[in-house]
């Protein structure tokens, strides 16, 4: 009786829904997009200003560390009271932020040991999923190829954030009004772009039917004759 019930029970549900009415949201709350809030390097900065204000919003924040940078290492036993914060995620900006003389040098030092700084020092589960930023560093000190480096994230379970040059905000944007003037030009490009594609397609479908006319009329001319 109660497996009737429960049938029974998702019948009005299904009747409100025709088919095509269901849609897939690409963001939360099907949101027109999203942003990411990031701090590389690990400065002090980070929980003396902003972490309190991210707390006050309720957002969550990743934080690429450098363990065996100066700054941090100043600071370690703060960061440690960070890491257990809900809403700081902690990601792996390298052990150095020096570069890398070779893969193994890659994989067991500047990935490896900061990999496992973060797997012994930040609360979570063993292993785990955990985000990468490159590294920007001089000319001749990156020396693995884009090949080398995927290896070494699958093997560490590291995720690389994408590419952000040109896109990402820094320091200079101090305000709200910043912040929100740089999203909407995101949106704005997000939609442009969006229109353009539909565009190229509604007129290679429009290309496409005048094609299909085209050969029938000329088909149905060849039949008359």
């Amino acid at each position: 009786m109660k497996k009737l019930f429960a049938i029974f029970s998702m019948l009005p549900l299904a009747a409100l829904c025709a088919p095509g009415d269901a849609t897939v949201a690409k963001w939360d709350g099907d949101a027109a997009g999203a942003f990411s809030i990031m701090f590389d390097d690990g400065w002090p900065s980070a929980f003396q200003a902003a972490i309190p204000e991210l707390e006050k919003l309720d957002l969550p924040a990743d934080f690429y560390i450098i363990p065996q940078k100066g700054e941090f290492k100043v600071f370690e036993k703060r960061w440690h009271e960070e890491f257990k914060k809900p809403l700081v995620h902690i990601g792996n900006h390298t052990w150095t932020h020096g570069g890398v003389k070779d893969f193994a040098h890659a994989r067991d030092v500047e990935f490896g040991k900061c990999t496992q700084y973060i797997l012994d020092n930040v609360p979570g589960k063993k292993p785990r999923l955990i985000s990468y930023a490159q590294p920007g560093v001089g000319p001749g000190k990156w020396n693995i190829n884009a090949e080398e480096t995927e290896k070494i994230l699958k093997e560490q379970n590291l995720v690389s954030r994408p590419d952000f040059r040109g896109r990402g905000a820094t320091y200079h944007h101090k305000t709200k009004a910043d912040m929100l003037t740089l999203a909407d030009k995101a949106a704005k490009e997000k939609a442009d772009a969006e229109n353009a594609a539909r565009a190229i397609a509604e007129s290679a479908a429009k290309a496409a039917a005048e094609s299909v006319v085209k050969d029938a009329v000329t088909t149905t001319l060849l039949l008359i004759v």
